[in-house]
């Protein structure tokens, strides 16, 4: 068994690299690609908004059900935002999502 030292934690690359991963299967997972439809169909009629992740979930819902199956809404706004869609405003927002305890989101804007 290689021995694990504490520098093994900490590489940029690795977790840059590890992150894009996870999103891209988060993105592309067949469970979620009807609910990422209605998410575009969503944001196409947001033009000019601020928006955050639980106008959207209010609007189009939760892709799934279950620990760790909507991993794809973080996904889906990293997308968005990579594709000039959206963009963010600098601002946070308490959840009002019981599930999220009151952690803040990110306010976007829809260009």
């Amino acid at each position: 068994m290689k021995p694990f030292f504490q520098t093994d934690m900490f590489d940029k690359d690795e977790g840059k690299q590890r992150a894009e991963t996870g999103m891209d299967l988060a993105s592309s997972s067949f469970r979620v690609q009807r609910w990422k439809m209605k998410a575009d169909e969503w944001l196409f009629h947001q033009k000019g908004n601020e928006i955050t992740a639980d106008d959207l979930t209010k609007s189009v819902g939760l892709p799934s059900n279950g620990e760790n199956q909507n991993n794809v809404i973080g996904a889906w706004f990293c997308a968005k935002s990579k594709e000039r869609q959206i963009f963010f405003t600098g601002k946070f927002r308490k959840s009002d999502r019981v599930k999220r305890h009151v952690g803040l989101q990110r306010v976007w804007k829809v260009i």
